[in-house]
C-alpha cells in the first residue's frame, strides 16, 4: 500500500486537494487528515480524521504478538515432547499452557503498542509538532 502525504497550514487547502482527488477517482473514504488539534479538524465535516487506532501501532503489534505466541507455544510443545514430560503425566496441562502462551502474547504487545506511534506518523511527527500544521493522509 502506498501512502501519500500532503502537508499544509490550512485545512481549506486540504479540502480543495481532497475535492481534486475525488474528481480523479479517489474516494473521500481513503483520505484522512492528521493533526494535533482534533477539534479544528472536527470543525470541517467534509474531512475525515485519522482514527485513534491507526495513530498507534496496535494492529502491527497484534500480528507480531500472534507470531511470537505461535512460536512460543510450538517451542513449548516441542520441548515437552523431547523431555518426555507428557509420558509421565498427560498432554492436557501442556496444551493448555501452550494455548495460554499463544493467547496472552498478542494482548501483552497490544498494551505496549498504545504508546508507540506508527511508522507513518513517526515520519510526520516533526512537521506536526509545529502549530497548525495538518497532513492529508491518503
Amino acid at each position: 500500500m502506498n501512502r501519500h502525504f500532503y502537508i499544509s497550514n490550512d485545512l481549506n487547502d486540504l479540502e480543495q486537494i481532497e475535492l481534486e482527488l475525488e474528481q480523479e477517482g479517489i474516494s473521500a473514504a481513503h483520505s484522512h487528515v492528521l493533526s494535533l488539534d482534533d477539534a479544528e479538524v472536527a470543525a470541517h465535516p467534509s474531512l475525515n480524521e485519522v482514527e485513534a487506532v491507526l495513530r498507534t501501532d496496535v494492529v502491527h503489534s497484534t500480528k507480531v504478538g500472534a507470531v511470537v505466541g505461535v512460536v512460543a507455544a510450538t517451542s513449548m510443545i516441542y520441548i515437552v515432547s523431547l523431555m518426555g514430560w507428557a509420558d509421565k503425566a498427560t498432554w492436557v496441562p501442556f496444551v493448555f499452557l501452550a494455548i495460554a502462551c499463544w493467547a496472552s502474547l498478542p494482548g501483552s504487545l497490544v498494551l505496549l503498542a498504545f504508546n508507540v506511534k506508527t511508522i507513518d506518523l513517526r515520519a510526520l511527527k516533526r512537521h506536526l509538532s509545529e502549530e497548525s500544521i495538518f497532513s492529508l493522509w491518503i
